[in-house]
């Protein structure tokens, strides 16, 4: 969609709501953007998961999962802000899921007989857009690169040379978390570059949400992305669809807010879920206070 036809569908939203009874003073249409591009396997002729196993000399040792519940998700982030706090109804809740909570977040989902055949498999490969997640089955936590280097020599090397993955990002115990490409490594802790910066083609946000990736406590033990091309603006997609959405590169980094004139705006870029919900929550507020 053009950028003045999506100026012309916001405006008739605008005006539809502004004639309902209650006219609104925030609308959030929650979408995401796409970035265009052959599937992985058809650019490169091997699909990840075969790529995994074939680096680590398994024989079937890769267990991948093809798509994720999007329903439960949203349960799981609704109870986790729900436990927050210290309010009589965040303390009643947080009690009762207790059980089902770690480490601050709630996970509700129940058990899926693939959770046992995944259990089987050395690695497990989840597929997002154009990131691909990997997870090793032994390892009780976040596997470091210096064990994977040990356990499975050639994984990392031919991850990183792969003529259709831009760069790989793990954890060392030495230098903190890395992020491979083929002419350098970006040291995420200090900003240190040796060589060629594995992230300039993917924008000046790359390292700030790479950053928070690596905070989190259930990031994969590799975590990759597919390579962008600047000049077509396209990059090989992991899932089987012809654009995609879920890493870094292309149009599906660049979103936009609409918003009406009286609200507040802001002194910084908006960067990840969280600074745009800081946002809406103050505009939110504001609104009621108003009312």
């Amino acid at each position: 969609m053009a950028l003045h036809e999506t100026d012309r569908y916001f405006a008739r939203i605008v005006r539809a709501l502004a004639d309902t009874p209650r006219p609104y003073h925030i609308v959030v249409l929650s979408d995401h953007g796409q970035s265009l591009g052959p599937t992985f396997e058809a650019a490169h002729g091997v699909k990840l998961d075969v790529l995994v196993d074939a680096l680590i000399a398994g024989k079937g040792d890769v267990y991948t999962a093809l798509g994720t519940d999007e329903t439960w998700d949203k349960m799981h982030v609704l109870l986790t802000e729900s436990i927050q706090g210290d309010t009589r109804t965040a303390r009643v809740v947080r009690r009762a899921l207790r059980s089902r909570t770690k480490e601050d977040l709630v996970e509700v989902a129940p058990a899926s007989e693939d959770d046992e055949v995944a259990k089987e498999k050395k690695a497990i490969v989840l597929l997002s857009g154009c990131s691909g997640l990997v997870f090793f089955t032994d390892a009780s936590e976040r596997m470091s690169y210096e064990k994977i280097q040990d356990t499975y020599p050639e994984l990392l090397p031919g991850l990183v040379n792969h003529p259709g993955i831009g760069f790989v990002l793990v954890k060392s115990e030495e230098n903190g978390p890395m992020v491979f490409g083929k002419g350098g490594i970006h040291y995420l802790e200090d900003g240190v570059i040796d060589g060629v910066d594995p992230l300039e083609p993917y924008g000046p946000n790359a390292v700030r949400h790479l950053k928070r990736q690596n905070g989190f406590p259930n990031c994969p033990d590799i975590l990759l992305n597919t390579a962008y091309n600047p000049q077509t603006q396209e990059l090989p997609g992991f899932e089987d669809q012809v654009s995609h959405h879920g890493g870094l590169g292309g149009p599906q980094c660049h979103p936009f807010v609409l918003h009406p004139a009286s609200l507040p705006v802001w002194d910084e870029p908006i960067v990840t879920a969280v600074g745009i919900y800081k946002v809406l929550r103050g505009w939110r507020d504001q609104v009621q206070a108003n009312a």
